[in-house]
């Protein structure tokens, strides 16, 4: 399998002059005639493991000899016949040994390019003479000898000439040395079988006994998926299968349970590693052939399973539906709890946190209750999944601490286990709760760990989820170009392994990338595509979310009759699904932009929808909504109701840890006390906080904030113009350079604020102002707008009234 991770070197052909020097190297000479110069040149074509055997090949054949320590050349070098490829150089070499050589080559060949001592002396009929043959065969360059704690290993000196002797053995000598080979090891070396799994189940199954090449391959295989050697266990398993379906009928029946396991632990292996229509063939077959209704239901939790990572959740929830309906009694219980746990992931992605909830403690307090005999590795494998459910149905609506404590426990619970899945689910979690508390250095620490996990055991849904949030966290961090290379990657690895609902995904977030870059109809492009991609699938609830995301864009366009329309698009998704946590996060986008347009909101509806999230646990919502009623409190002159809903969104800030939510908490308090003079202290402690902020802050929108509330400050309190307008300097910058349209109007209003504070008349920023306002619908600005042209009409009346005056005083 292809990965980004690995760098490809591609070998060229040696040069003609790099040829005659590496003859020149080999024989430590300083010449060589010219008739043989175009011999090595014409037959090697650049190959230097050609040029070696040739060499070889000639001081065999007496050609090239040595002489008082020096190589010379010798012979009529037109004579010479040379094959035209290495294997036939390498066969003529073995052709021009002795008959004993000639053998036990052959026989070392069984064994592979590496062979020990004790192996070939346990298996060549004539072992008085290996030991000479074996120096014999070193001496000319075949094979080496290395001494490895102690014991003599052999090695033949380059692949092709341990293939070439295996071809000169005819097929049936070949069987009889493998099962030779395979006979002694099992006699032989019975106490150190574990070591010889893969040899054993290689050479049954060349030696023609596939009985027990089916048993050792079983054995190797389940050993290397123990420790996710995973292409090396679906190689076991392969053979395994071949030996199963080479078997005799009597003995296929007797080994149908060990066939089926096999087909099981493929079709696991396949799911972990991305191949899913492969794993879907492995658990379809095992349905097909089994009478063993257990057998039958570890199949259709499979296919669940495989469905779920595929974002096909109807089929998914129809083969959960299946399995409970088929595990019935007591002696099932297992089954059922492992097909509710998968259940709680699924509701989990659909946004059904409370429900997701309520089944993962289900699994848990059944789990406690001892009514069932499950391996106990099985049993903190199906715990540790539902703790990480319950985790992340708090991480889902903002609440990381409490999902932090979830995952505390979970981690405490695996503290001695081998288990490289779980750790790897529980470090990806933690880091993404970590990451939107803003510790950045935490979560990448724990994405790196994830990701070398995921890389190790070729786990393709680990490697792409880590990559896509690797790139978010560069997005946070305002790094696009990262984030973007970031999402690329996990678009080629889900596109690899043709993973819809990962491959919309990367798309989505490419788009969110693109978006903040401000390049919106490659941001537009890319959620298009996304969203095709899970009506596809079915994912409706994903479908929802990318509408968000493109009403998100015409927002910050300054569109927002489509950002209206995207959002109640979303908003019938939701409500048809019943997702009332996702139905209130989009009336909060509609309401934002209600109050844009100075809309008259109901105070009574808006309590009633902080309620309904506060009760839901989402946090995050919560602090948008109480926000939101602040600013209507503000408008209606209720400044210290206003005030309370402001510190209540600082206390919810400070309990998520999320630094963009304390900054905007802070920007609405400085508002708030900047409508009595009385309070210029506490503005400048919160405009002297806000420039901390600044480093830590990359969201753009909220950058623009803290700059207009130091500028306010600066502005009206403080008569700061040089700081001011390096402030309208720094907010220019963010509007134009990431093209955030919405801000461009208020940024012009600022501008012509600073003009008319200064008693600069100008309406230039003004009348551009209010012509933006008026066509983005910016109602609630445009009264602020036409307060400022007012008094500016009037001040440019008494400036002129003032120069009428003073050109007659001057007459």
């Amino acid at each position: 399998m292809e990965k980004d991770w690995t760098t490809e070197i591609k070998l060229k052909e040696l040069s003609k002059e790099d040829s005659i020097q590496l003859v020149k190297n080999l024989l430590n000479i300083e010449d060589i005639p010219n008739e043989l110069r175009k011999v090595i040149i014409t037959k090697s074509q650049g190959n230097p493991f050609y040029i070696e055997e040739m060499i070889k090949s000639l001081i065999e054949q007496g050609y090239i000899v040595e002489d008082k320590g020096t190589w010379k050349f010798k012979g009529d070098i037109k004579k010479l016949e040379l094959s035209d490829s290495v294997e036939a150089v390498i066969l003529s070499r073995i052709d021009r040994l002795d008959e004993r050589g000639r053998d036990v080559l052959q026989v070392a060949s069984v064994l592979g390019r590496e062979f020990d001592e004790f192996l070939i002396n346990g298996i060549y009929p004539q072992p008085q003479y290996l030991k000479k043959t074996l120096g014999n065969l070193e001496r000319f360059d075949l094979i080496k000898q290395e001494k490895i704690k102690g014991e003599a290993r052999y090695f033949f000196k380059h692949i092709l000439t341990q293939e070439v002797a295996y071809s000169t053995l005819s097929f049936a000598r070949r069987q009889e040395l493998h099962q030779r080979v395979g006979t002694f090891i099992e006699r032989e070396l019975k106490n150190r079988k574990e070591e010889f799994l893969g040899p054993l189940s290689y050479h049954f199954y060349a030696g023609g006994n596939y009985d027990k090449s089916l048993l050792y391959s079983v054995e190797a295989g389940e050993k290397a998926k123990k420790v996710y050697a995973n292409e090396e266990a679906i190689e076991f398993f392969t053979r395994a299968v071949e030996s199963y379906e080479k078997l005799e009928k009597d003995k296929k029946q007797k080994r149908i349970e060990l066939f089926i396991s096999v087909l099981k632990a493929r079709g696991e292996i396949y799911n972990l590693i991305g191949k899913y229509n492969k794993g879907i063939e492995e658990f379809n077959k095992i349905i097909e052939i089994s009478p063993d209704k257990n057998k039958k239901i570890d199949a259709l939790i499979g296919l669940a399973s495989i469905k779920e990572k595929m974002g096909n959740y109807q089929d998914c929830i129809n083969y959960i539906q299946e399995v409970i309906k088929l595990a019935k009694g007591k002696d099932m219980i297992d089954k059922k709890i492992k097909a509710l746990n998968l259940k709680s992931i699924v509701l989990l992605k659909k946004g059904e946190y409370v429900v997701s909830r309520k089944i993962s403690k289900q699994v848990i307090k059944i789990l406690s209750s001892n009514i069932f005999s499950i391996p106990k590795e099985e049993q903190l494998e199906i715990k540790i999944n539902a703790l990480m459910n319950i985790g992340s149905s708090f991480w889902y609506i903002g609440n990381y601490k409490e999902a932090e404590k979830f995952y505390k426990i979970c981690l405490k619970e695996l503290k001695n286990t081998e288990n490289k899945i779980l750790l790897f689910s529980i470090f990806f979690r933690m880091g993404s709760n970590y990451l939107y508390q803003g510790k950045y250095k935490d979560a990448f620490n724990l994405y790196k760990k994830s990701l070398d996990i995921s890389k190790k055991i070729m786990y393709q849904d680990g490697i792409i989820n880590v990559l896509n949030n690797i790139g978010a966290a560069a997005l946070l961090l305002g790094k696009e170009e990262e984030a973007l290379k970031s999402f690329k990657s996990a678009l080629k690895e889900a596109e690899k392994i043709q993973n819809k609902r990962y491959i919309s995904r990367a798309l989505d977030n490419i788009g969110i990338c693109y978006a903040k870059k401000g390049n919106y109809n490659e941001a537009i492009k890319n959620f298009n595509k996304a969203g095709n991609i899970k009506k596809e699938i079915g994912d409706t609830r994903g479908y929802g979310t990318i509408l968000i995301n493109i009403a998100e864009v015409y927002k910050n366009m300054g569109d927002l009759k489509n950002a209206l329309r995207y959002n109640k698009m979303s908003l019938d998704i939701f409500q048809k699904l019943k997702e009332r946590g996702s139905e209130i996060d989009v009336m909060k986008n509609i309401l934002e932009i209600n109050e844009l347009q100075n809309k008259e909101i109901e105070i009574s509806y808006l309590k009633r929808l902080i309620n309904e999230a506060y009760k839901l646990g989402n946090n995050e919502t919560v602090f948008y909504l109480v926000r939101l009623l602040g600013n209507i409190l503000i408008k209606k002159g209720l400044v210290k109701d206003a005030e309370k809903n402001y510190k209540k969104c600082l206390e919810i800030a400070e309990n998520l840890n999320n630094p963009v939510f304390i900054a905007e908490a802070k920007i609405s308090l400085a508002e708030c006390f900047m409508k009595d003079i009385k309070n210029k202290k506490k503005i400048k402690e919160i405009c002297d906080e806000l420039k901390n902020y600044k480093k830590k802050i990359k969201e753009r929108s909220t950058l623009f904030n803290i700059f207009k509330t130091i500028f306010y400050y600066k502005l009206l309190i403080e008569k700061n113009y040089l700081t001011c307008r390096n402030l309208l300097k720094e907010m220019r910058e963010i509007v134009y350079r990431y093209k955030l349209f919405l801000l461009e109007p208020e940024l012009l209003y600022l501008s012509s604020l600073f003009l008319y504070t200064q008693d600069k008349i100008s309406f230039k920023y003004i009348h551009e102002a209010e012509n933006l306002a008026k066509k983005m619908g910016l109602n609630l600005l445009l009264k602020e707008i036409s307060k400022l042209k007012i008094k500016i009409e009037c001040k440019a009346k008494i400036s002129e009234n003032k120069n009428h005056w003073d050109k007659k005083s001057l007459i």
